[in-house]
């Protein structure tokens, strides 16, 4: 059964919490966000925005090319196979009784 909110317990362990941390404390985490994202995931691709988006399309339509051809062959398996078995049974007309 859910408790009804409180707030006075939740600013006492918030001001605790607080308490512990540096002035600084968030600044410093930013920094470093902003150093980990700016050095790995932007010099992979050349720090450039646009050849994200190219290669990320350029991945799409591989990733389009590879289903539709998977697709294809299985459907035209299927269509190979059900005209191999009216062929079989055309011929088998065909020589008569």
């Amino acid at each position: 059964m859910n408790t009804p909110f409180e707030p006075a317990p939740w600013r006492h362990l918030q001001d605790r919490a607080a308490a512990q941390l540096g002035p600084d404390f968030a600044d410093r985490v930013l920094a470093v966000a902003r150093e980990r994202s700016a050095s790995n995931a932007w010099q992979l691709w050349g720090g450039n925005p646009l050849v994200v988006s190219i290669a990320t399309a350029a991945l799409c339509v591989l990733l389009l090319f590879v289903v539709h051809t998977r697709l294809t062959d299985a459907a035209s398996a299927r269509h190979l196979a059900a005209w191999q078995e009216i062929s079989v049974e055309t011929a088998s007309l065909d020589r008569g009784p």
